[in-house]
């Protein structure tokens, strides 16, 4: 769950700070806790596959060569259930990261459904917190509650279990253990909401979410309604471990080993944050977009992006101590910041080549919450407070990227 650059209270910033400074730490002694796994070959990496050797993912920086059987499949599943036949648009969400911020997202959703205009999305990709997020938002409204809840209710000790001392000392991974994180989403995604969400991939919708490969040092798309329709019990696991792995900030949280298959042998994948490659994600740039778009839109049918950025996209000014601590801390939210908008040009960009609409949300530069930890009720409550009311009246959204 990446962080934005919000004014957070003291102690939650010093945390992140120390998980910051704690990169430059674990990498000094990592070789005194050497992983024990098979690490994919570099020359194999394109061929692993984590499920039976389905193609449930690709690279989210380059098209993947398969594109234009995986669109043949999704219009054959739009034709076998009508939807081609009644919708006026073809309507596609994105959801940032933005860790505690993603409660801005999820009020904004929930507040537009009470509008009564919230579009049965065809197409749902989230990156970080916007993960958690994007699974219960493919569902459509019933699951306006479990959303809410999740941006509303969970304290940082609900999600977060610290291990500070063994993480910088480098006997753990990280500074914090994610088993908690992990309950909660196996407490949410359940076997009956997998069939759920294989249910809708049948009929030609799509819900992606994006992790980062440690090892390739690239980001991953998967293909969650593919894993979904898999129905085992691996592919239960592996759907929550990716969700889990997009929400796992590299240091905070250790990184989601992925056993993987390349040729009949296994091997391990270390896959954390999306948001360390991709703050936010609709396709690759160099995506045969028209082509494609042609193949699944009408003619007569708009396609329009809808773009939630769990954040602020304006700078905020922000006196740093000089420590090295607080220097790193500023320094990785400020890249993030930057990433993110650089994320939000291009998709922008890639809406221009297919005709469609960009559609842009983000957090008003005039909330001004602090946070007394970081996972804060109260502050995480107000912010979605904020963002029912905005979409409940009618979200003014932003029809470019910012400085555009």
């Amino acid at each position: 769950m990446t962080s934005d650059t919000g004014s957070p209270g003291g102690r939650p910033r010093r945390l992140l700070r120390m998980a910051a400074a704690a990169l430059g730490v674990l990498a000094l002694v990592a070789c005194a806790t050497p992983a024990a796994r098979n690490v994919v070959p570099e020359t194999e990496v394109g061929e692993a596959e984590p499920l039976d050797g389905l193609p449930v993912r690709h690279w989210a920086n380059a098209a993947p060569k398969d594109v234009i059987q995986r669109e043949q499949l999704r219009v054959a599943q739009y034709r076998a259930s009508q939807r081609l036949k009644g919708e006026k648009t073809y309507d596609v969400l994105a959801l940032s990261g933005g860790a505690w911020d993603g409660a801005f997202g999820a009020g904004l959703l929930n507040g537009w459904t009470a509008r009564g205009d919230r579009p049965d999305f065809e197409m749902v990709t989230g990156v970080s917190t916007g993960a958690l997020m994007a699974s219960f938002v493919f569902l459509g409204p019933q699951y306006d509650a479990q959303l809410k809840q999740m941006y509303t209710e969970f304290k940082t000790n609900d999600l977060v279990v610290y291990t500070i001392a063994s993480g910088i000392l480098g006997s753990s991974p990280s500074v914090a253990d994610s088993k908690p994180l992990a309950n909660i989403i196996a407490r949410y995604v359940t076997r009956d909401f997998l069939r759920e969400v294989a249910a809708e991939y049948k009929t030609g919708r799509r819900l992606y979410v994006v992790t980062t490969n440690l090892d390739a040092q690239r980001p991953v798309v998967w293909d969650m309604g593919m894993i979904a329709a898999r129905d085992t019990p691996q592919s239960l696991e592996l759907f929550r471990k990716v969700l889990l792995a997009s929400a796992s900030v590299p240091a905070l949280f250790p990184p989601v080993r992925i056993p993987v298959t390349v040729n009949g042998t296994e091997h391990e994948e270390l896959h954390v944050d999306g948001g360390a490659t991709t703050e936010i994600y609709v396709a690759p740039l160099d995506m045969p977009a028209r082509e494609l778009v042609r193949q699944h839109v009408r003619r007569d049918q708009r396609i329009k992006f809808y773009v939630i950025w769990n954040g602020k996209v304006d700078p905020e000014w922000e006196p740093v101590k000089a420590s090295t601590v607080s220097i790193a801390g500023r320094s990785i939210s400020t890249l993030i910041k930057y990433q993110g908008l650089n994320d939000l040009a291009r998709i922008y960009q890639f809406s221009q080549k297919v005709d469609g609409d960009y559609y842009l949300a983000f957090i008003p530069k005039d909330f001004q919450e602090e946070r007394n930890e970081i996972f804060d009720t109260d502050y995480m409550s107000k912010l979605y407070g904020l963002g029912y009311r905005l979409g409940r009246d009618g979200y003014d959204w932003s029809r470019k990227p910012p400085n555009q």
